[in-house]
């Protein structure tokens, strides 16, 4: 019985060399062509980087680049960069590192698109569909300028962020909101 063990365990070991053999080859040519993608996508990188007209985030071309790579895949797959991450399970977590409201341009307004109940802005009455005019006294014209002004305050270790909204016809409000995180 030992025996036909043994030969069973030999014969298993010889045909998993001899399909290793056949099939090998092409195994190995696929793994060869990986570094070749990475060349390319490399020199795609830098050559954007250096000859696009205007300077490029690295970050966001790569994160980019992730997402799209996994759109093809599936409608279901897809890529946060960390920031975009952080938020997400600030709200699952129902925790705000920041005022808890997504911004977006419309018709050239810095507009409150969603406000998340419980955090800060909600807290201090900001609503859907306010008007960001300026933040500490300084005129705001896009989403990205908000963002930075609230991101240095919280670098400089401020507690609050002086916002100047105007809410549909009324006369414009000032509105402190209190950006620590819960």
């Amino acid at each position: 019985m030992r025996s036909r063990s043994t030969v069973a365990a030999l014969l298993a070991i010889l045909i998993s060399a001899l399909a290793g053999g056949v099939f090998g080859k092409s195994a190995l040519a696929t793994t060869e062509t990986v570094p070749n993608h990475y060349k390319t996508f490399t020199a795609a990188l830098t050559a954007i980087q250096t000859q696009y007209a205007e300077p490029v985030e690295s970050d966001r071309m790569v994160y980019s680049a992730i997402n799209g790579m996994l759109q093809t895949l599936d409608p279901h797959s897809s890529f946060m960069d960390p920031r975009t991450y952080a938020q997400m399970r600030e709200r699952q977590e129902g925790r705000y590192y920041g005022l808890g409201l997504t911004i977006q341009s419309i018709n050239e307004d810095i507009t409150a698109v969603r406000v998340f109940e419980g955090s800060p802005a909600f807290d201090n009455g900001i609503r859907r569909g306010d008007v960001i005019i300026s933040v500490n006294r300084q005129a705001v014209t896009s989403p990205a300028q908000v963002l930075a002004a609230v991101e240095t305050a919280r670098k400089a270790g401020r507690t609050s962020v002086l916002l100047l909204v105007k809410r549909g016809q009324a006369p414009e409000a000032f509105v402190g909101v209190d950006i620590t995180g819960r």
